[in-house]
């Protein structure tokens, strides 16, 4: 660990999922583990000074900066994976969901459930659900 307050930085492991980027550091007494959703990513910046790297995530409530000095490779492909991910995500969010009103109650509450699965996975927000899963309770 070096620097302090919010100039402290740790060594340890940069992890990419398809729901978050993470930083986690197992360390003899501490464990310090910083993830932050894809959603809520603003913005990317890259930046390459000789053979150090940082990629500068950015969210409207923080900023975190990773740095490393792996190849340029590596440090690119996983630029261009957080980029991808908010693309999808992006492009997801503004696909609106079918009308799915249905006569049949069981397939409205199917219906119910896999709006709720779109929602927690971001894929719509909760107004949207809402608004979906009150015209498939009226259709009934």
């Amino acid at each position: 660990m070096m620097g302090s307050g919010d100039d402290t930085q740790h060594n340890g492991s940069f992890i990419i999922t398809d729901k978050r980027v993470a930083f986690y550091k197992k360390g003899l007494f501490t464990e310090i583990y910083k993830g932050i959703s894809i959603s809520n990513i603003s913005s990317l910046e890259q930046n390459s000074i000789l053979s150090h790297r940082t990629i500068a995530i950015h969210t409207s409530g923080e900023d975190i900066t990773f740095k490393t000095s792996e190849s340029k490779q590596a440090f690119n492909q996983a630029y261009e994976i957080i980029e991808e991910l908010r693309n999808n995500l992006t492009s997801a969010k503004n696909t609106q969901p079918a009308n799915l009103v249905s006569n049949s109650s069981n397939e409205v509450f199917d219906k119910i459930k896999m709006l709720g699965d779109l929602m927690e996975k971001g894929l719509i927000t909760n107004e949207e659900f809402q608004e979906q899963k009150k015209r498939l309770l009226d259709s009934i």
